[in-house]
């Protein structure tokens, strides 16, 4: 409402003349209020008209990221940084405004004048940008002839003010103005969350954020005793949705009439004696105490037919409507019954026919003259009974039958007594129990054999009925009074039913009831009922709704379902004939209306509460019965115009501008010319009309007044200067003299406000000068009023200045002092605040009264300086710095600190990148490039005779960089330049590949300078390297890597990805930075190869293993390994092949045999044996190297070889199976392709990608205990070397299918000989004796024995499952495992039960013990520090000890978020609250309901004072609290916790100061 009111006083206009009428009021009333109480006031009004708008009213406007500023006739430059200035600056900056005097020859300056009007009488000042502005110069005696105003910057929104400008082209000068737009009318609304929604302007960006006006809410989900019901209620303006809990009653549910076979029987009743039973909740199951109950029996022989009538008796005549005299007749079986009734008063008779078929049994009638005659066989189906219980309750409930027959004597049909219950229907109920009073027993009733109990009932009438009961609790006989009894007489038995069921295809006669509706012409209120024929016509069957009431209309038929009991759509048409071959219940539904509302010229609001209205709406709809207010739009009243009267689409005048709508409305807004009046409060006078004086009033335009001094108090002033008319501006008051004479006359002619016509009294006789003031503030910013924020200003005596703090200060101001420009005299100070220090800027201080203008509380001189004093830096704090010149490999770098305390900087260097250049002279390393290419930074080459590198060009490809920029690639040769510097420098870099080739790969500008790549900025790179260096890239043989400034980085399989294209010999990738690329052979050592060098002979020996390799590698059939020299002898080739075959692993296509051809003992040729070859081999090649790409995707040099190691044993047991009778299962090839190997497969595979990642592996064969089947057998596994040491690991058995063991990992030689067996070999083996790399030892686990703590240890950290290596006795382990397994859950805690289960293999356990009861886990998502520990707890209600609580801790993301998640096992079934905190955080608790299944509860933690949960407390935290304070929308559940920072138990003025400070950070909360 408060932005609403400030709208209607007309914006910026008005608000401005809030300062006016506090100017008048504090001129006149200051001698009246004591200083301290005037200072309190005047602050407590300034801060409120410093409040911003979303104090007001909660808003998502966000101010523009950049505003126009613009200043004719002068520069602007960013005042604190380097920055060019482009037409627009960023909020807050800070811009430095200086005047061309080159652009304005012989004219004069006398100030600077902005959009809004204010002076700044420097030439060169400051400006903090808050909004878009304009400044023009302004010269002393030159007088403009502008032209026309013309927009020059468009406000951005429907109600942000827009610039425009005039122009005056001869003489060269402009003018700029402020002119507002209008408002935001054309908006639509949607939901943020459950209290809020956004209006959105469609004609700008605005955005507002409001409550939701929510409706009275609609009970959607019934609550029961077990579960939450939910409200729904729905927000007027956009239909947003919120939903309440209903909180669970806590009381049973139980059956509301409750059927025979919902009870429970305890103890049947038998032989006329009561017995007990109970009913079960149906919503837990819960089962109720017992209760005693009665079942009444007619005597007779079981299996007979009872026939039995009622008769009552009525004390009125049978000509009385009253009369309830009537015969009823009943023939009973198990399996049928028969009812008739035949009443007093008339000839009709009703008979009722009921056979049990199950469920729909068709219930017939016989029924009077309506439907045939009474002594007809006619029948009819009325409706059905699914059994004789629901029969029986049809006969003796009226809810059905009540209105049969059109009312005319369904009566008869309605008995309390019928079917023999009566008595024990009120002896079943509680309640009616109680008001049977037993009064004697053994009462004879003539033809009644057995003897009664009578009993009295209190009904609550003055008539209390006698009843009889006979010993099978049916009452025979019922005394009312005299006249009005009912007897019970049992007639006879019979052996069959006298009745035989109506033929079903005969009948055409059905039940035809409708609920709000007629049919046969005939109408009623709420329920006809009737028969209609088959041989009833369609207009006698059609069915129509009742008249709607008032606000609804007709929405659709409904048809009852007999199977689901519910009512079902079935037609929308008003006029309907349904089919009439069944028993039909329908219903007319009707809804409500809406009524479109329009207004023209203001809006409307819908009541949504006592004197609570909705947000305005201009045109919609409104639900009927809805009050609604009509109010005008103060922006749409033309010019000279005010409002006169709503008026009606049809012209008439709206009587009430508060009504229900009944019925579609447009109302419009009429207008009529404006009354001016002038507000008469003459100021150190008096005002009089037709004699009388006033003290002030309201007096329409043309009223003679009369203004006399009688009453002024001029003492202190000897000189009256006259009646003048006052007028206040920028310049301050202003005065025009309208009369000299004490007294004056005169009729007004003028709209003057308040206090606008003054006495003034002076010192001297002439009129005084206004004195203007020059301020000039330094450390800080001025504004008068609403004006620009600068650092100088030109004021007029009497106004308020407001003096800010400069942003771009580090050092916070602490006071302002005043002083006298000219002399340097202080004047006053005042303490700084974060809002704004006010001023009020006069020329005088005195306590005179009379009309003399600048009379004030302080006499300023015209020039003053308000200085702020800001607070000492004495240690400076240093952030973290920025680079503001990046190094190169010639020069430094430079970083740049800032002290955050007072904003001084300081640099250090950053050392120049260890690079060398590629055109290094070989003898002094310099350039050897002329001085004019720019392209290289280093030093010049000046040896007489530059030794210059071969370098080779060639043309590279690069994408993703700038048009212009062109991509240079120098090749160096390896064998020219290896003397030179550049080649040792990439050769150290290295790191002992084998180069093939060095790029130098640069990229330079259309200048020839160098270019370089921005943060985030790519390039995709294309080398050419040849067919074959392609091949060995893809195949991971070769690698490129990049020597960056941060380190080395890899390229190719395993590391950071390559695009490789064999048939152009090109490689692909991408690169953030260029300098040097190597084209390197990856560094893998053989281990068969190392140990035959050890060897006698060893130069043979590896001469044969070389042409072996690049033999099989090309598929030759023979391949020569004897050249002459080399000789070697046959055992000698098989110890090399050997060696061979466990080194190459990834030859898959090499068979188990070979052939040699041989001289004496010297082997001259080998022939292998080859699986595949052609076009198969090619094609199985690239299918194995896919596969190992795809097996090392995500191993990067960064990681350990542990862990490289550690990944591949685990999806090689992921991907392979066990498979002995697969085509390739003793290859790598079976187990990466096919996916099924055996041990020698499974060896070889693991083998090839560790080397492919860099690490050396052997392939060890001998025999080993199968651990599953205990048998001994032929076996493969693996040595690896893990940082420098060699391991056991046997990838084989460690995959046991479902889990992945480690029984097998990194194991040393006496370890893995306890169930292998090694074979010997002609060369040494590694000696693995190292456990550093065991799983064991590097993830804890190792246990000489079953020890309680360690094991519980074990498994409190692994989450209640573990791994174990029992390095003692395993069969004990075992035992004492089963033993003492207890003692571990009690251990853990586990005391309500717990499960358990291990598997091992070799000396692993997998140990996993688990307690009884469910896990309740989930989210957290909090703030603030990493390494503030988060802790969750969980505590059943009732209980004071902590069962469950974990400590943790998580890893804040990009957004500055931390998410971790928590888990409790075990958690019984109860009821429980958890309770999460942190430091710096509230506190919060959540409900936790623990039944059989699993509970998963998201948790969110919010900082103090952050009341949205966005992680940070800002203006919008504020204003939700503002908000609270003032009730316009209040906090609730955790907010409010979130709301009160000091924790006194309340939000309040308190919480609000310390939210803006933390803001402000001048008190931060945490």
């Amino acid at each position: 409402m408060l932005n609403q009111a400030f709208d209607w006083c007309g914006g910026r206009k008005r608000r401005r003349t809030f300062f006016y009428f506090w100017r008048l009021y504090m001129k006149k009333e200051r001698k009246r209020i004591p200083k301290r109480l005037l200072s309190f006031v005047l602050s407590i009004v300034l801060l409120f008209g410093l409040l911003p708008a979303s104090v007001f009213a909660a808003s998502d406007r966000t101010a523009p990221a950049e505003y126009t500023v613009a200043a004719y006739g002068g520069t602007i430059a960013y005042a604190d940084r380097e920055d060019t200035f482009h037409k627009t600056a960023p909020a807050d900056s800070v811009l430095t405004i200086h005047f061309d005097e080159s652009q304005f020859p012989g004219k004069t300056f006398d100030c600077w004048k902005s959009a809004d009007g204010t002076e700044i009488p420097k030439k060169t000042f400051r400006l903090l940008v808050k909004r878009d502005t304009a400044f023009y110069p302004v010269f002393k005696d030159v007088t403009g002839n502008y032209g026309e105003w013309e927009t020059f910057v468009q406000g951005k929104q429907c109600d942000d003010p827009s610039i425009q400008v005039r122009s005056d082209e001869k003489q060269g000068l402009k003018e700029y103005r402020f002119v507002r737009n209008g408002y935001h009318n054309n908006c639509r609304y949607e939901r943020i969350d459950d209290k809020s929604h956004r209006k959105i302007c469609l004609d700008c960006s605005y955005t507002e954020t409001g409550s939701h006006w929510w409706d009275a809410g609609v009970v959607t989900t019934e609550a029961t005793h077990l579960t939450d019901g939910v409200k729904t209620y729905t927000c007027a303006s956009c239909g947003a949705k919120k939903y309440e809990i209903i909180e669970k009653s806590g009381q049973h549910t139980y059956p509301s009439s409750p059927k025979e076979s919902d009870y429970i029987i305890d103890e049947p009743a038998v032989d006329g004696k009561p017995g007990k039973r109970h009913l079960k909740c149906t919503e837990c199951g819960f089962e109720q105490e017992p209760s005693e109950y009665l079942v009444s029996s007619l005597p007779g022989t079981s299996g007979k037919v009872q026939h039995f009538t009622y008769e009552r008796t009525s004390p009125y005549s049978s000509g009385s409507s009253l009369n309830q005299a009537r015969v009823e007749e009943h023939y009973s079986s198990d399996h049928a019954y028969y009812y008739a009734v035949k009443k007093a008063t008339c000839s009709y008779r009703f008979e009722f026919l009921w056979f049990d078929h199950g469920k729909h049994s068709p219930v017939y009638i016989k029924a009077g003259t309506r439907y045939g005659t009474a002594d007809s066989n006619y029948y009819g189906i009325v409706t059905y009974a699914d059994n004789r219980e629901e029969f029986l309750k049809l006969i003796n409930s009226s809810s059905l039958l009540s209105t049969y027959d059109n009312g005319r004597h369904s009566s008869m049909l309605t008995s309390e007594y019928s079917g023999s219950q009566y008595f024990e229907k009120l002896w079943n109920d509680e309640y009616t129990r109680s008001k049977l009073k037993k009064i004697k027993e053994n009462v004879t009733r003539p033809g009644w054999k057995t003897p009664l109990t009578e009993y009295e009932y209190n009904n609550g009438s003055s008539r209390r009925p006698l009843l009889y009961i006979d010993e099978n609790n049916v009452c025979v006989f019922q005394y009312v009074g005299p006249g009005d009894s009912m007897e019970l007489k049992f007639n006879e038995e019979l052996d069959e039913f006298p009745f035989s069921e109506p033929e079903r295809d005969k009948i055409t006669w059905y039940s035809y009831q409708v609920t709000d509706g007629t049919y046969e012409d005939e109408s009623w209120d709420s329920l006809y009922f009737g028969m209609i024929s088959e041989e009833s016509n369609d207009e006698s069957r059609t069915v129509r709704p009742y008249n709607a009431q008032q606000g609804k209309y007709f929405s659709h038929w409904e048809k009852y379902n007999f199977d689901t009991k519910k009512y079902e759509y079935c037609s929308d048409q008003e006029s309907w004939t349904p089919s009439v071959s069944d028993v039909t219940k329908l219903r007319a539904v009707f809804k409500d209306y809406y009524y479109h509302i329009k207004v023209n010229g203001g809006y409307y609001q819908i009541s949504t509460g006592w004197y609570k209205w909705s947000e305005p709406y201009t045109e919609g709809d409104v639900i009927y019965g809805k009050e609604i207010r009509l109010s005008s739009d103060s922006s749409l009243i033309p010019e000279g115009k005010e409002t006169d009267q709503f008026i009606d689409q049809n012209g008439n005048k709206v009587e009430s501008y508060t009504f229900t709508p009944t019925a579609d409305g447009e109302y419009t807004m009429t207008y009529k010319e404006k009354e001016m009046y002038f507000s008469a409060n003459a100021r150190n006078g008096v005002v009089k009309k037709d004699g009388e004086a006033f003290s002030g009033g309201y007096f329409p335009i043309g009223t003679q007044i009369t203004l006399t001094t009688e009453s002024s108090d001029s003492a202190a002033y000897p000189y009256f200067i006259g009646w003048c008319q006052s007028e206040y501006g920028m310049n301050g008051e202003q005065f025009t003299i309208l009369s000299t004479e004490d007294t004056y006359t005169t009729t007004v002619s003028d709209d003057y406000d308040t206090n606008r016509i003054i006495a003034v009294w002076s010192d001297s006789p002439t009129l005084p000068e206004i004195m203007n003031h020059n301020i000039t503030v330094v450390n800080g910013f001025i504004s008068n009023e609403e004006s620009e924020y600068v650092s100088d200003i030109r004021v007029a005596d009497g106004n308020y200045v407001r003096v800010m703090p400069d942003p771009t200060n580090a050092l916070k101001v602490q006071s302002w002092v005043v002083t006298d420009t000219e002399t340097g005299t202080e004047i006053t100070r005042k303490e700084a605040n974060d809002y704004g220090t006010y001023f009020e800027i006069t020329s005088q201080a005195d306590d005179k009264k009379g009309g003399k203008p600048g009379s004030g509380e302080m006499a300023y001189p015209a020039n003053i300086t308000i200085t702020g004093e800001t607070e000492v830096c004495t240690e400076h704090v240093w952030n973290e710095g920025i680079v503001t010149k990046e190094p190169n490999y010639v020069e430094e770098g430079e970083k740049t600190f800032t002290c955050t305390v007072c904003g001084t900087k300081k640099t250090e260097p950053i050392e120049k990148l260890d690079r060398y250049c590629v055109h290094a002279c070989k003898n002094c390393g310099k350039c050897t490039l002329p001085e004019t290419d720019k392209s290289c930074k280093s030093e010049r080459c000046t040896c007489d005779t530059p030794q210059v590198p071969i370098l080779i060009n060639q043309n590279g490809v690069v994408n993703g960089t700038p048009n212009g920029v062109k991509l240079t690639v120098v090749e160096v040769e390896g064998d020219s330049g290896e003397a030179a510097p550049y080649f040792e420098y990439c050769l150290k870099a290295a790191e002992g590949y084998e180069i093939a080739h060095i790029y130098d790969i640069s990229l330079t500008n259309p200048d020839g300078t160098e270019y370089t790549l921005a943060d985030g900025e790519k390039a995709t790179v294309t080398l050419k390297v040849g067919k074959e260096n392609a091949q060995a890239l893809l195949d991971g043989r070769m690698n490129i890597i990049h020597i960056a400034a941060n380190g080395n980085e890899i390229y190719g399989v395993g590391y950071k990805p390559i695009s490789v294209d064999v048939e152009n010999g090109t490689v692909t990738f991408d690169v953030d930075s260029f300098s040097p690329f190597l084209l390197v052979r990856s560094p893998i050592e053989y281990y068969g190869k190392n140990a035959l060098s050890a060897l006698s002979n060893k130069e043979a020996l590896l001469y044969a293993y070389d042409q072996i390799v690049r033999g099989v590698e090309n598929s030759t059939e023979t391949i020569r390994i004897y050249n002459g020299t080399n000789a070697i002898t046959k055992e000698e080739l098989h110890t090399v092949f050997d060696a061979y075959k466990r080194d190459h692993t990834e030859h898959f296509w090499l068979g188990s045999g070979y052939s040699i051809n041989y001289n004496t003992d010297t082997v001259l040729e080998v022939m292998p044996e080859y699986t595949m070859s052609g076009a198969t081999l090619v094609s199985a090649k690239a299918a194995f190297d896919k596969a190992v790409s795809e097996m090392l995707g995500g191993i990067t040099s960064s990681m350990s070889e542990y862990e490289r190691e550690k990944m591949l044993h685990d999806r090689l047991a992921a991907q392979v199976m066990y498979d002995g009778s697969a085509a390739n299962a003793h290859d790598a090839y079976g187990a990466l392709v096919d996916g099924k190997a055996v041990c020698e497969g499974y060896a070889k595979a693991f083998q090839y990608l560790l080397q492919k990642a860099g690490m050396q592996s052997f392939l060890i064969t001998g025999s080993s205990t199968n651990p599953v089947s205990g048998t001994a057998e032929g076996h493969a596994w693996n040595v690896v070397r893990v940082a420098g040491e060699y391991y056991h690991v046997d990838t084989v058995w460690d995959d046991q299918g479902e889990h992945i063991f480690y029984a097998y990992f990194n194991k040393t030689t006496d370890a893995i000989s306890e169930d292998h067996t090694i074979d010997t070999t002609a060369y040494a083996l590694p000696t693995c004796k190292s456990e550093a790399a065991d799983y064991f030892f590097v993830n804890g686990g190792r246990l000489p024995a079953f020890d309680v703590g360690a094991v519980a240890n074990l498994l409190r950290n692994g989450n209640g499952t573990t791994r174990i290596y029992v390095t003692g006795d395993k069969s004990e382990f075992i035992a004492a495992l089963t033993a003492h397994i207890s003692e571990v859950a009690v251990e853990l805690g586990y005391t309500g039960g717990f499960r358990y289960g291990y598997e091992n293999l070799g000396r692993e356990f997998i140990l996993s013990v688990t307690p009884n009861g469910v896990t309740v886990s989930g989210s957290i998502l909090c703030f603030g520090n990493e390494a503030d520990s988060i802790t969750a707890e969980l505590v059943k209600d009732g209980e004071t000890v902590t069962e469950h609580m974990a400590e943790l801790t998580g890893v804040k993301n990009e957004e500055g978020k931390i998410e971790l998640n928590y888990s409790f096992v075990g958690v019984a079934a109860g009821t429980y609250t958890l309770r999460v905190s942190k430091n710096h955080h509230v506190t919060r608790e959540y409900a936790v309901t623990v039944g059989s299944e699993p509970v998963e509860q998201p948790v969110v933690l919010h900082l103090k004072g952050d009341l949205d949960g966005d992680g940070k407390v800002n203006m919008k935290d504020w204003n939700r609290v503002y908000a609270h304070i003032n009730k316009t929308e209040l906090l609730t559940e955790y907010a409010l916790q979130c709301g009160d920072v000091n924790g006194d138990g309340t939000v309040n003025m308190k919480d609000w100061k310390r939210i803006y400070d933390h803001i402000n950070k001048t008190e931060l909360l945490w």
